[in-house]
């Protein structure tokens, strides 16, 4: 009996201590687990949405990390990036992912980011394909969004206006202005206060280029006035004045009114504005409703151009390039930042934001790329050193021409300094 006893406590004794050393050795390993989990790989993107960065783009990250969660991803939002860029990429500082400068040369691609040629993109699924590529033919960047300008219309306004087609012609176009004045809608908006928004006439060469149906438009202001009756810039003073001539446009030029005319484009006050793809999405955010919103071409154009957007890239110092890899391709490939950012995606494929393009491409109107023209419509190299010399921004001159008692001396106030600084050098 005693025995017994003797055996029972032994058998006892062995399954505590087995216990012990099976809950001592589950704690180790939950550690070692708890320690993996923990080491999570930190990857940053810059961009220069900073208005973006603290809400939908935090999402974003939110959204990507719930579905990687070996991943801790931030954003960052820059301003006026450009001089920064090329600081952090001369001393290998870039972010993981990372908008690179607009004047960036495609020979110095490889010296700064990783090619990307393994994500999938292809010139025939990525819109921009080419202003991506180095001189080695591989890929390095690839395009957040694209853009195509024309004429951005409430539907609404033309139906008031008994309007029932787009104007197609000058004449047509004019015409249906009138019909937007006589029911007491502003016809059209060219946000000249703000200054910027004349890009698409002045700075960017979109509208002298459409027009001409010259990429080349702006090289050719090398060697002739800055404004001469060519269909160029001239072309798009001429269009401003009469504008504002017939009370087309709105009335206060020196007043800075975007924030207030999106609003009023947005309820049918204002009807239509000249500028890109971009901007639609901003009239949705305001509440106006998908099939109140048109784009058509600007009257006459000969072709409609497509321009690039920042681009995106990996950088050489990335020190988790597959991991980083990966993300590019879900943020792009698949198109998750143009779906937060509300913007056209640069994949052809992905649906997102692509009703814009439909009415403005059924006018049949030739798409031309600007990849072999610069990242502005008609804007090469050589234009844009000329442009730096010259020291005066066009936009600037346009408000001012809009603006001044004596316009015809304004143009030839800037045609002699033209001469003087770039033709005649």
């Amino acid at each position: 009996m005693d025995r017994l006893k003797k055996n029972l406590v032994y058998i006892l004794v062995v399954i505590i201590l087995s216990s012990i050393a099976l809950y001592y050795s589950s704690r180790k390993n939950t550690s070692k687990t708890e320690s993996i989990v923990q080491e999570k790989i930190s990857l940053k993107v810059t961009t220069n949405r900073t208005d973006l960065v603290d809400n939908k783009l935090n999402d974003l990250a939110k959204e990507y990390m719930i579905l990687n969660p070996n991943i801790q991803l931030s954003f960052e939002g820059i301003k006026d990036p450009n001089e920064i860029l090329k600081i952090r990429a001369s001393v290998g500082e870039s972010s993981d992912i990372t908008i690179i400068p607009t004047d960036a040369k495609t020979e110095n691609l490889h010296l700064y980011y990783e090619p990307i040629d393994d994500l999938g993109f292809t010139k025939d699924n990525l819109r921009g394909y080419f202003t991506g590529v180095g001189e080695d033919k591989r890929l390095y960047a690839v395009n957040s969004s694209v853009g195509y300008d024309g004429i951005v219309y409430n539907k609404k306004t033309f139906l008031k206006a008994g309007i029932k087609s787009v104007p197609r012609t000058l004449d047509e176009f004019y015409k249906a202005c009138e019909k937007l004045k006589a029911v007491g809608i502003t016809p059209f908006a060219i946000n000249a206060g703000d200054k910027w928004p004349l890009t698409v006439y002045a700075e960017g060469f979109v509208l002298p280029v459409e027009n001409t149906g010259r990429m080349q438009y702006g090289d050719d202001l090398l060697t002739r006035d800055l404004f001469s009756d060519d269909g160029g810039l001239y072309y798009s003073l001429k269009f401003l004045e009469t504008m504002k001539q017939r009370e087309f446009i709105e009335s206060d030029l020196n007043k800075p009114n975007w924030s207030k005319f999106k609003v009023d484009q947005a309820n049918g006050s204002v009807s239509m504005t000249f500028t890109g793809t971009w901007y639609p999405s901003q009239l949705l955010e305001l509440g106006c409703a998908k099939e109140n919103i048109g784009m058509f071409p600007f009257p006459e154009a000969k072709l409609i151009t497509q321009n690039g957007d920042w681009r995106f890239a990996i950088s050489k110092n990335c020190k988790h390039k597959e991991e980083a890899k990966k993300l590019l391709k879900w943020l792009f490939y698949e198109g998750n930042y143009a779906s937060a950012c509300n913007i056209l995606s640069s994949m052809k494929n992905n649906s997102f934001n692509n009703w814009i393009l439909d009415e403005l491409f059924s006018y049949n109107i030739p798409i031309v790329s600007s990849e072999n023209g610069g990242t502005e419509s008609g804007s090469t190299e050589n234009l844009t050193n000329a442009l730096i010399k010259f020291g005066y921004p066009l936009n600037d001159i346009f408000k001012e021409y809009l603006t001044s008692n004596n316009p015809d001396k304004v143009i030839k106030r800037y045609n002699d300094l033209w001469r003087k600084k770039v033709v005649n050098q």
